[in-house]
């Protein structure tokens, strides 16, 4: 009697080492309302540094294009994005803060803070590299200030 009990406690032990493995558990990554509510194509209504409204982007008409976690620059009608970056957002906050990493070894990315008002998102940052603004009135020529429009589909 003891021997088919050492028979059964060794199939039972032997057998539970082949059990398959649990199912993986559903990603609990989800994506902030801000960068939901940053999906579509966004046209670039005002473009400056420093308050003052940079000439170089009269007369060209820049789209932004959010998707996922992926923003992407393009000039109106063309379908090459001029610069892509990933997006990263805190809006713990205050003001809400922009990250915008470009791909690959491209060098820093772009620290900024946002406000989305409406179709409108305005954005605030310096150049590559540079420290985040503190807010949205700073006038310092080394931030730049830009406000986008949501174009409805």
């Amino acid at each position: 009697m003891a021997i088919r009990v050492l028979i059964v406690l060794a199939f039972l032990a032997t057998g539970a080492g082949f059990a398959p493995a649990p199912l993986p558990r559903p990603s609990r990554k989800t994506s902030h309302p801000d960068l939901d509510r940053m999906q579509g194509t966004w046209k670039v209504t005002y473009a400056g540094r420093g308050n003052v409204e940079m000439v170089v982007f009269k007369g060209i008409e820049l789209v932004a294009e959010v998707k996922g976690g992926n923003w992407a620059f393009s000039r109106a009608g063309s379908t090459t994005s001029v610069t892509t970056y990933q997006i990263t957002l805190d809006p713990s906050k205050n003001p809400r803060w922009i990250d915008l990493t470009p791909p690959g070894p491209r060098g820093p990315g772009i620290a900024g803070i946002y406000k989305l008002e409406g179709d409108n998102l305005i954005l605030h940052y310096g150049s590559r590299g540079a420290p985040r603004p503190t807010s949205f009135s700073d006038p310092d020529a080394k931030y730049m200030q830009m406000t986008l429009q949501r174009i409805k589909p």
